[in-house]
């Protein structure tokens, strides 16, 4: 026999509350940008005591909103070799020059190669 992980149990009620939410939320066609997606950065925000939080719906998202706050336009970045498409393409969106550095045995940047790759325009 197969045990589940986990078996969460819902109340009719509540499920009954979760898709009237859930239908609400694709009706308003705003899946990260509506009211509960506002009211979750609310709360956050309060839970973790800063004054501000935003949420993505993305890694690519959140890495994208770094670079172009760090205002990394016009300078390079370095990035790891072995990385997923989106960490050199977040620093083309935000206006960056992508410089790619080794990554070491433990697939970490290898500090030597950065050290390497540091330009007088690296951010």
């Amino acid at each position: 026999m197969q045990i589940p992980a986990a078996k969460i149990h819902f109340t009719e009620e509540d499920k009954k509350d979760i898709y009237g939410k859930v239908k609400e939320i694709l009706t308003a066609g705003q899946l990260a940008l509506g009211k509960y997606g506002k009211q979750f950065e609310e709360e956050l925000a309060r839970y973790v005591s800063t004054k501000y939080a935003v949420t993505v719906s993305s890694g690519t998202s959140a890495l994208e909103i770094i670079l172009r706050a760090l205002d990394v336009q016009g300078h390079s970045v370095i990035v790891p070799t072995n990385t997923f498409f989106a960490t050199p393409a977040t620093v083309v969106h935000a206006g960056g020059k992508v410089t790619f550095a080794d990554t070491a045995d433990n697939l970490c940047l290898d500090p030597e190669s950065v050290e390497r790759n540091i330009r007088e325009d690296t951010n």
